[in-house]
């Protein structure tokens, strides 16, 4: 389960209104490296990805 949310800059992949960017840009995956520096938290949920939500 990953916690990152939108950003207000159009040209990232992780903007919260429409755009065509389909790739991850420098800012999105900065984002991503912060939330991969934390510790895992095993006590979440168990799920299998396939339902948004489901804890995976």
């Amino acid at each position: 389960m990953l916690g990152l949310g939108h950003v207000d800059g159009s040209t990232h992949r992780m903007y919260g209104g429409p755009n065509s960017v389909t790739e991850l840009q420098d800012g999105d995956r900065a984002g991503l490296a912060v939330l991969g520096s934390g510790a895992c938290v095993p006590q979440l949920p168990p799920g299998n990805g396939s339902n948004p939500g489901d804890g995976f």
